[in-house]
């Protein structure tokens, strides 16, 4: 597993890590005291219950965001309920897990982060007028680097606002014989056949 550096799936096309996160407590200090809540609040993170790795990421953004006077209270919920929840609105933080299931972008990008996609940002209601009309031109343009460049300042934008924290991209464990060679599972599924290869 690897930190998260773009709402992008590593692997697919345009993923960039130029607008990547850097890890800065000073900094997010600084930042929460210039704002409304400087002095602190509390807010509940709600996880799938009996996920011991969904538990373990919420007790280290525990961890983290009480350093600089975030009080957060975890709180398992059963799949189907969360579900639920998460599609209603009804929760400050959830921890969500996606994948895509094609080799572009688009599919994940418009259920996390756009509005007028199926779940409106992820279900946060989160609208930016401008991200969203720079990822409906990625869909139209059939141009591969200039949708290179749209995804670029697409990414930007999600990546400054946040509508959703993107934390860790997962790795997937995987058996196979000493003679085959190349071989990996990425985390959306798909396996490149074209450089594996067999030896005698």
């Amino acid at each position: 597993a690897h930190a998260a550096t773009s709402p992008v799936d590593p692997g697919l096309p345009y993923s960039t890590d130029a607008y990547a996160y850097k890890f800065d407590p000073a900094k997010a200090k600084e930042l929460m005291g210039k704002s409304k809540s400087s002095k602190g609040f509390q807010t509940n993170l709600s996880y799938p219950a009996g996920d011991s790795t969904a538990k373990a990421m919420v007790s280290i953004v525990q961890n983290d965001l009480a350093a600089i006077g975030i009080t957060v209270k975890p709180q398992a919920v059963d799949g189907t309920t969360l579900s639920a929840q998460r599609r209603a609105g009804e929760f400050d933080i959830v921890y969500a897990l996606s994948t895509s299931d094609i080799l572009d972008p688009s599919q994940t990008m418009i259920f996390c982060c756009t509005y007028y996609g199926p779940a409106q940002s992820g279900y946060t209601g989160w609208h930016d007028q401008k991200a969203d009309d720079l990822f409906k031109k990625t869909q139209t343009t059939m141009d591969p680097s200039v949708r290179g460049q749209l995804y670029a300042e697409w990414q930007k934008i999600i990546m400054e606002k946040a509508p959703v924290l993107f934390m860790v991209n997962p790795a997937n464990t995987f058996a196979y014989s000493n003679s085959v060679h190349g071989f990996s599972l990425k985390p959306f599924g798909h396996y490149p056949l074209q450089i594996i290869w067999k030896s005698k």
